[in-house]
């Protein structure tokens, strides 16, 4: 029998569609409803852990900054209690989400006539507060606050559980606490930063979802969207639970509890509805972030889907005849649109292109699930390529040779860490205005050199270009010669004034003067330097000037200290990542591992002093931590 092709479709498509659905209706609905939930799921539960890592991004950054100070003090152990305060002020000050920040000594640890002594900064109704934990609150010491007496027994930073700051802060809260030690290693305090529990909630940690939970590694509530739980233990919970409704729960806490992520149904009707809870740990504290959402809630969109499909295949048997003839382009129109999407993306183009529209639910799925590929494509291309271009423009700004000025021998070593920190140099040569150059010939070498040595906080692109421009105006204060002070001050007004957010950073700015054999230097900020003298076979630390370039709008910096060099002395400035570079003990290399170095190598060049000092860090940090900046600057006279 001859059929038409209008007559085969219905033949062939119509009456096999209407005999299969009729047959397999109620089966396919409840797979459709069981797929639906499941894609739900998953995408719940990814939601759960995207909130867990973004919490865990800032909890760091948090922890970084306090671990930073702790080193800080450790570099400069004799700060005064006003500079104390006022580095307290800037943790405080910066970070809105932080209830306060302390420095806790041990006793005698800060001044050999006062037992304790604990500066305190912190938000109040009244404003931000300053107070002495150790006179007018409590003797932290006594053993029964964690924030001291964990860092005390191990020697490492931790996350306390939940407790109320009774005397203090007066709130339930976390706190954040790093050890910083003695230069022999020796425990001497820690450095608190403390977040209020119910600040948790606040938008700046990124978690969108109303109802959640976060419990510490003792199973404690830090947060729950209900505020009377709080503080309490999951046991709790747990009991509670079971008194009312007579499940036991202990089992669905081991497993949110184990420290992976998931999800799971709860079988405990609340408000006449049960509820499925996703959850995901937050791994650099050991806490587990729980959402909680009801049934009705979570799975709205699959029952409107799942209606929405029924319809849509009722009608299709009605009219699938009509729309036999046109289904090819209502399915080749998307797939065209989605392919050409993904030839984009294999051409690294990311950039978002019209919507791809259908009514088909598979087709929107395909679409929606391509779309999210390619802003998950684009994140980690952009992340790239901000590094890529940081590591250039890093890569640019480094003088391509370092200028010589016989008789002194100049060389710098710097090295980023892989998040490119904001550590770089510069080294220039500029002519004597006066006119008592001492050079033979025009092609022969400068008559004086400046160099300059940067630590600008924090990481990525933007302390790159920051420390660009901080180069350039090094660059433009030597070519005028408008001397270090002024030099210092141009620094410390970008930084305040232009950098977004205000910024800091820590400089050692010499200038070499060949014919008087003088070395003028300005140190804002607390870069280590050490002078050899040759002939009596000593070592001299240079001063800093204690105040880091960014931190105050109206600086006033003092006039450049002189070092007078005779023949066979040496100049060595390291960075931070150098002195306070740590090894399995958490003993710093400090000025003294450089020390050591220049006592075996002083009749060498400045390059193999370079390499002796480089050689000796590696191995001290052979089993600690070394993924940080290190820039090492020798100065080596041989008159």
């Amino acid at each position: 029998m001859q059929l038409t092709t209008r007559r085969a479709i219905l033949l062939y498509t119509i009456i096999p569609v209407v005999i299969i659905f009729a047959v397999s209706a109620g089966s396919g609905v409840t797979f459709l409803k069981t797929r639906i939930e499941s894609q739900v799921n998953r995408q719940m539960t990814k939601v759960a852990a995207g909130y867990a890592n973004g919490l865990n991004y800032i909890l760091r950054r948090m922890a970084g900054e306090t671990q930073r100070t702790a080193d800080m003090l450790q570099t400069l152990p004799d700060m005064s209690e006003q500079e104390l305060y006022k580095l307290l002020r800037l943790h405080v000050d910066d970070d809105p989400v932080v209830y306060g920040a302390a420095i806790a000594f041990k006793p005698y640890g800060y001044q050999p006539d006062r037992k304790l002594f604990s500066p305190y900064v912190f938000h109040s109704e009244n404003g931000i507060q300053e107070i002495d934990i150790g006179t007018d609150s409590y003797d932290y010491t006594d053993g029964s606050w964690e924030w001291w007496s964990g860092p005390d027994k191990t020697g490492t930073a931790v996350w306390t559980e939940p407790y109320l700051d009774k005397g203090a802060g007066n709130i339930l809260m976390t706190t954040f606490s790093a050890p910083f030690f003695y230069p022999d290693g020796r425990f001497r305090g820690v450095v608190t930063l403390d977040i209020g529990l119910e600040a948790l909630k606040d938008k700046r940690f990124r978690i969108g979802h109303k109802q959640f939970a976060l419990v510490s590694r003792n199973n404690k509530f830090l947060y729950h969207f209900k505020p009377e739980w709080i503080g309490k233990s999951v046991d709790e919970l747990i009991t509670q639970t079971k008194t009312v409704t007579g499940v036991d729960t202990s089992e669905i806490a081991r497993q949110v509890l184990a420290g992976e992520q998931g999800s799971i149904h709860i079988p405990v009707r609340f408000a006449g509805d049960t509820a499925w809870l996703f959850y995901a740990p937050v791994e650099s504290t050991g806490w587990t972030l729980g959402l909680w959402t009801y049934d009705s809630n979570t799975f709205e969109v699959v029952h409107h889907n799942l209606w929405r499909n029924i319809l849509f295949l009722c009608l299709f048997l009605l009219l699938l005849s009509i729309a036999v003839f046109r289904l090819s382009k209502r399915f080749s129109g998307p797939i065209e649109a989605l392919a050409e999407q993904c030839r984009r993306m294999e051409r690294l183009n990311f950039q978002a292109t019209e919507t791809v529209t259908s009514d088909i639910l598979e087709m929107k799925h395909l679409a929606s699930t391509l779309d999210r590929m390619r802003q998950a494509l684009f994140s980690v291309s952009s992340v790239r390529e901000d590094i890529r271009i940081a590591k250039s423009i890093r890569n640019l700004n480094l003088p391509a040779t370092i200028p010589q000025l016989p008789p002194f021998d100049i060389q710098v070593y710097s090295e980023s860490s892989p998040d490119i920190g904001g550590e770089t140099y510069d080294v220039v040569g500029y002519p004597d205005t006066v006119g008592n150059s001492v050079r033979q010939t025009a092609a022969d070498y400068p008559d004086n050199l400046a160099l300059v040595l940067f630590d600008t906080a924090g990481f990525g692109l933007d302390v790159t270009i920051t420390s660009s421009q901080l180069r350039a105006i090094f660059r433009t204060a030597v070519r005028l010669q408008t001397g270090l002070p002024n030099m210092a001050r141009v620094m410390n007004h970008y930084l305040y004034s232009d950098v977004s957010g205000g910024g800091l950073a820590e400089a050692w700015c010499g200038m070499i003067d060949r014919q008087t054999s003088r070395l003028h230097y300005l140190a804002p900020g607390q870069m280590p330097a050490l002078h050899f003298a040759a002939a009596t076979h000593t070592f001299q630390r240079l001063e800093n000037y204690p105040l880091q370039l960014g931190s105050r709008i109206n600086a006033v910096f003092p006039e450049p200290e002189t070092v007078q060099l005779a023949e066979g002395d040496i100049v060595v400035v390291v960075s931070d990542g150098v002195a306070g570079a740590l090894n399995a003990d958490r003993i710093p290399f400090g000025l003294e591992g450089v020390q050591r170095v220049i006592s075996h190598a002083s009749d060498s060049g400045a390059l193999d002093i370079i390499n002796a000092i480089y050689k000796e860090l590696a191995v001290h940090t052979a089993a600690g931590d070394t993924a940080r900046d290190a820039t090492i600057a020798v100065i080596k006279y041989s008159g």
